[in-house]
């Protein structure tokens, strides 16, 4: 078992070293990975360095919807809420929009947020 000082290294070598030892490999784990966020998402209830636990074998927007990692238009969006109220809903910084068949052809599902851990840290 490798050990890790934070005192002996600086902060990112010892946050990549800690996840490499500590978190799931998205490769590997891809439907039960741990990550941890680098931003803060204020829609979706994400502070930085929160731990949420992603299933990226989830491709599509399921059933009554949830908290999806989405890309649209193939640039980075981040975290997007989906429901059914009955039709498909977004929810983004701005309220809640019908998802049209244009938006929903410009999505791409990233995976499915399981959980979100909070950190202590923020």
């Amino acid at each position: 078992m490798t050990s890790l000082v934070p005192s002996e290294m600086n902060s990112s070598v010892f946050n990549l070293s800690l996840g490499a030892l500590l978190f799931s490999n998205p490769q590997r784990d891809r439907d039960n990975a741990i990550v941890v966020a680098n931003h803060q998402d204020i829609t979706a209830g994400i502070e930085a360095n929160d731990l949420l636990r992603i299933d990226f074998t989830v491709n599509t927007i399921e059933g009554e919807g949830g908290l999806y990692v989405i890309t649209q238009d193939d640039e980075w969006i981040g975290y997007r809420f989906f429901q059914c109220m009955p039709n498909l809903h977004m929810r983004d910084n701005t309220g809640c929009h019908p998802v049209t068949e244009d938006i929903l052809k410009s999505i791409k599902v990233v995976g499915r947020v399981k959980d979100i851990y909070r950190s202590r840290f923020n």
